[in-house]
């Protein structure tokens, strides 16, 4: 993962990174994770993190919709 956020940097190519399982956290470490996640991704220029869950059927037309927005 690192690698490939090194080289989406390298050459300017806009990533968001999709959080998977976060249904199985609690709001607590839900939030700490994410935090952590984030101070990670966004050094390499990520340009969003989009948490995902199965169990939200509204989550999947999100990120679909967030895909979009990224290819153009």
């Amino acid at each position: 993962d690192i690698s490939m956020m090194q080289y989406f940097s390298s050459f300017h190519v806009p990533f968001a990174c999709v959080v998977t399982k976060t249904d199985k956290l609690n709001s607590t470490e839900y939030i700490s994770q994410i935090s952590a996640i984030e101070k990670v991704v966004f050094a390499y220029n990520c340009v969003q993190v989009i948490p995902y869950s199965s169990l939200r059927l509204n989550t999947i037309e999100f990120l679909r919709e967030k895909i979009g927005l990224l290819l153009g």
